[in-house]
């Protein structure tokens, strides 16, 4: 059966998702994540896509990424290609480090943006690989806040003046941890995926679709299991800041 083509076009906004094969760690050591990092900024450089949000975990990866000129596919494959050669080189390993291509959902409203911006950087916290949102590790929310210096592949500002600055983004982000914010239902917390009944709800896209459903509950949480491996925070990017977001200046 030939693969369905991919949905991309100057322009388009993707949440891209992929996972170590067996679900084995592929960020063992914060130096795995360095390397990751260091291959987004030439595929950056080389490709032209923008990304807004990212966050590493021990077995997977998030990106929230603009396709400036409609060739995601390619900018991945550069991607996962030359961190699977880095990465392979470097352990001595042999083989993928990839479960099959990377998933990817097309995003077409500014309330979904909103969402998998906050969802992408709590991903280390409903992992219980860090207690505060604030601490490090490896995600933009650090670089969106202001503890550390936004590297020049990451693309910040659009989400800064959508939200307000620095200091209501971090809250706005935080209200899904709290709960006052609550992803939609059929909302999937394991993929970042948004169901059918979300993405009907948007129409054409034009629409803010609010948040709203059930948050997972940290006992039942996804991404609490397979927790083996590098707990993948950022030694040395900043010191640690407070929960709240006044208190990040």
């Amino acid at each position: 059966m030939a693969r369905q083509k991919r949905e991309d076009f100057a322009g388009a906004w993707h949440h891209v998702m992929h996972r170590g094969a067996r679900r084995a760690p592929i960020f063992k050591v914060p130096a795995d994540c360095q390397g990751f990092v260091d291959a987004a900024k030439e595929m950056v450089s080389r490709f032209g896509v923008e990304v807004h949000a990212y966050a590493l975990m021990p077995n997977h990866y998030h990106l929230l990424v603009r396709s400036v000129s409609g060739n995601l596919s390619e900018a991945m494959q550069y991607l996962n290609g030359m961190y699977t050669l880095w990465l392979n080189a470097r352990h001595h390993w042999d083989g993928p480090v990839f479960r099959g291509r990377f998933r990817n959902q097309l995003v077409t409203a500014e309330g979904h943006l909103r969402i998998l911006l906050a969802y992408i950087h709590l991903n280390p916290v409903e992992a219980h690989l860090v207690t505060r949102l604030s601490d490090q590790a490896w995600t933009s929310h650090r670089a969106y806040v202001g503890k550390e210096e936004a590297p020049e592949w990451l693309t910040t500002k659009l989400f800064r003046d959508l939200l307000g600055g620095p200091a209501k983004l971090h809250e706005f982000v935080l209200s899904y941890r709290r709960g006052v914010l609550e992803y939609p239902e059929d909302f999937n917390v394991e993929t970042g995926l948004f169901g059918k009944k979300a993405l009907a709800a948007v129409g054409t896209g034009r629409a803010v679709v609010k948040a709203g459903g059930r948050r997972a509950s940290r006992r039942e949480h996804p991404r609490l299991r397979n927790r083996q491996g590098c707990q993948v925070q950022s030694a040395g990017r900043g010191e640690r800041a407070g929960e709240s977001g006044t208190n990040l200046g």
